[in-house]
């Protein structure tokens, strides 16, 4: 009989256990995406679904778009593009060629931008470029820098993100031609908040009418725009209210890496930039907004860049529960792949170009 209520109290106490567990894991996970302290504007059909398109598989992103074409990269076929007609909406895939084809690459990425494209791997590192009319693309820098993001400025200028070789930290700067390839660092741009490395994680833009460059923060409620110069124009506030990473980071001796500890709070996560505005997929709510919105949309927030103001939001819908990979803006177009799905919408001009 002891025995039996023994068991029957390490059974009770197992499942009261586990059910705390799952108690604190909601009440977590509800309190990374509730933020009481803002309220979004959502202004009504801002926006207007044009097309969807199964893409099949969920290793797409989008490397580049005009008003006619979509051009996708894939993760798994680093040196594939798929261009998406956006007349006919069929889909065309090219095969890149690289003058130096035998080099260890491991995280090559491609941005188009007609008539050129441009292929880079910063763990190389090396810089390509060509037409998109033949797909052969050639060196234009190699050995210069190593860097973890990029983005195109122009046809032979570049912004990257790199690491000093002094305290491992973050920094921003340029790769530009003057007669042969330079590259210029900045340790002023970025701010460190903890470790100089985790704590200033982002997503690296070019804004092409400013030409101006974006550097927007994940952890944190901030974004900066600078020249490509390197000088900072201003640092611009998102409507979040976290100002400070909250997360801890462990330094291995072992190897002597670091390691992010916890589940940090990821405030801003992918975004892209058109004309002034600035485009930020974020998963945190704000107040009044429903709790189950994020189960079948993506929210994106629109901020203008010329004046360092928020403007709205708007709901992207999704067809399943799936998290946003990739989005880009061209005119009045504003293209997503959420998932294995490419989502189009058009831009209503009342709302984002007056």
């Amino acid at each position: 009989m002891k025995k039996r209520f023994l068991a029957y109290m390490l059974l009770s106490c197992t499942f009261l256990g586990v059910g705390i567990v799952v108690l604190l894991f909601i009440f977590s996970e509800n309190t990374m995406h509730r933020n009481n302290s803002f309220i979004r504007r959502i202004p009504p059909h801002t926006v207007k679904i044009l097309k969807s398109i199964d893409l099949k598989f969920n290793s797409y992103y989008i490397a580049g778009m005009t008003d006619q074409t979509i051009y996708l990269g894939n993760t798994t076929a680093p040196l594939i593009i798929t261009e998406i007609s956006l007349k006919t909406f069929q889909l065309k895939k090219h095969q890149i060629v690289l003058d130096q084809m035998e080099l260890p690459y491991r995280t090559v990425r491609i941005e188009v931008k007609p008539p050129y494209f441009f292929v880079a791997d910063g763990s190389v590192p090396i810089l390509f470029r060509g037409k998109i009319t033949d797909w052969k693309a050639q060196t234009l820098s190699k050995d210069l820098a190593y860097f973890s993001l990029w983005t195109t400025i122009d046809s032979t200028s570049f912004g990257i993100r790199s690491l000093s070789s002094k305290n491992q930290e973050q920094i921003l700067g340029t790769l530009y031609k003057n007669q042969n390839y330079q590259v210029k660092l900045s340790t002023d741009l970025l701010t460190k908040q903890i470790d100089g490395y985790f704590d200033m994680d982002g997503q690296l833009l070019w804004n092409s009418s400013l030409q101006r460059l974006v550097y927007l923060y994940y952890y944190r409620n901030e974004y900066i725009v600078y020249n490509s110069k390197l000088h900072l124009d201003y640092s611009g506030k998102t409507i979040d209210t976290i100002q400070t990473v909250s997360f801890k980071v462990a330094n291995l001796k072992t190897t002597n890496q670091k390691k992010l500890l916890g589940n940090p709070t990821l405030v801003n996560k992918i975004a892209t930039t058109n004309t002034e505005l600035l485009f930020i997929n974020s998963d945190r709510l704000g107040r009044f907004e429903p709790k189950n919105i994020l189960k079948k949309a993506s929210i994106i927030d629109v901020y203008n860049l010329g004046n360092a103001t928020y403007s709205f939001s708007f709901y992207i819908f999704h067809e399943k529960l799936e998290k946003g990979i990739s989005i880009n803006s061209y005119k009045d177009l504003f293209v997503m792949i959420s998932g294995n799905q490419l989502y189009i919408y058009k831009l209503q001009n009342n709302y984002f170009h007056k």
